[in-house]
């Protein structure tokens, strides 16, 4: 039996699916059953070192968001709630988390390994369903913001079908699909959030954007924005960590005859709406919050992002993706990494374009073996997963 880390209630839809997926009877954990001695607090200090890699980004995440974090009090907490942790594990074989950023996660994480358990990483995949449902990431190695995971074992040795390929990406960009859809709904409320946040500059639509260049005849490098409190920004060396310091630098070495065309994450409202009046403003800056990122990708010669899952969306485009931080689509032969700002230049006039062998592998290997839709018949591919996990971390685990 293996258990289900149900670490906040966002997660616990996505784990259980993954959970019926593994063919056997799941255990669910959730938070309460370790928490309980635990209260809302602003200002956390861990002392030592394991409370500090446990705790690192949930800090980082509450000072950008501004949100109380549910933290230990004291250290004899700590040892309390590590002790129920280790409990919990006895009783499973091994379990599920959903990521391994957020304190309890790693917590678990952590102790997993300490128990010689197998850990299996739940994400959601990049890529969607063809009917617009959210696939997964279910890897018995790492996270993928944090280190090595069961790509870096399998890419490159995958069979690629270049049929499978091409016309996986006619049906992607037929059904203008991204990972994070704008639903009605979910507009509504970001427009209000930007609105009360008074600082939303005005804005611009695709087709607007393209008429802008077309009148001064700029070209058009694409800067895809991220959420700034989210784990990609936290773990990895980048050149930039939000929206607001990526734009500065691009601007501050944007050869001329270049415009940033810049739509940031739509669950970004810490950067965003600070940058929004200023950004907007620019001269040399299209500011785009609510175009489809498809129409933008169309419109653009290149995409400058941190690691946003939009380079990888913007190399089917066979845009120049390049990368101020570490991506885990970076490095393999079809994007340009920045070592500083000062290469953008270069980097814009250079003419070679991606890999193709090494962008239709990856992409083959990503759609058709690494993402899960626990609705489809995966139980073998899921099996084997699990015996990886059974080998322990010496595979190569998260941090």
């Amino acid at each position: 039996m293996w258990g289900l880390l149900i670490h906040t209630e966002s997660v616990a839809d996505p784990l259980r699916q993954v959970g019926r997926a593994l063919g056997q009877p799941v255990r669910e954990l959730p938070r309460e059953q370790f928490t309980e001695d635990f209260a809302p607090v602003t200002d956390l200090h861990p002392t030592t070192d394991e409370e500090r890699d446990v705790f690192g980004f949930s800090q980082f995440y509450c000072r950008l968001s501004g949100r109380e974090m549910l933290g230990p009090v004291k250290a004899d907490v700590f040892r309390r709630v590590k002790a129920r942790v280790h409990e919990a594990l006895g009783q499973v074989e091994g379990v599920l988390v959903w990521g391994n950023s957020w304190w309890l996660p790693r917590m678990v994480t952590a102790a997993a390994r300490e128990l010689g358990k197998p850990v299996m990483y739940v994400e959601q995949g990049w890529f969607r369903a063809p009917d617009g449902e959210p696939t997964y990431i279910v890897d018995p190695v790492g996270v993928y913001t944090q280190g090595p995971c069961l790509i870096d074992r399998e890419w490159e040795q995958h069979d690629t079908d270049c049929d499978r390929v091409e016309g996986f990406i006619r049906q992607w960009m037929a059904s203008r699909q991204t990972k994070h859809p704008m639903f009605p709904l979910r507009r509504l409320k970001l427009a209000w959030r930007r609105l009360r946040s008074g600082r939303s500059g005005p804005s611009l639509s695709a087709k607007e954007a393209a008429k802008r260049l077309a009148e001064s005849g700029a070209r058009a490098l694409f800067v895809a924005g991220q959420v700034a409190e989210d784990a990609a920004q936290y773990w990895g060396n980048h050149l930039a960590r939000n929206v607001e310091e990526l734009c500065a630098q691009a601007l501050e070495h944007l050869p001329p005859g270049w415009t940033l065309v810049v739509k940031p994450h739509p669950f970004d409202f810490v950067y965003a709406t600070k940058a929004a009046a200023r950004l907007a403003e620019h001269p040399r800056v299209l500011w785009t919050p609510d175009a489809n990122i498809h129409d933008l990708l169309d419109l653009a010669e290149a995409v400058l992002t941190i690691n946003s899952n939009v380079g990888l969306e913007a190399s089917l485009y066979r845009r120049t993706v390049i990368l101020a931080g570490e991506a885990v689509y970076g490095k393999r032969g079809f994007t340009r990494q920045l070592t500083t700002f000062a290469d953008l230049p270069g980097v814009l006039s250079d003419e070679r374009g991606p890999s193709e062998e090494q962008l239709s592998r990856f992409v083959d290997y990503v759609v058709s073996v690494y993402l899960v839709d626990p609705r489809k018949d995966c139980s073998s591919e899921i099996a084997r997963r699990m015996g990886i996990a059974r080998q322990g971390p010496s595979v190569g685990a998260a941090k």
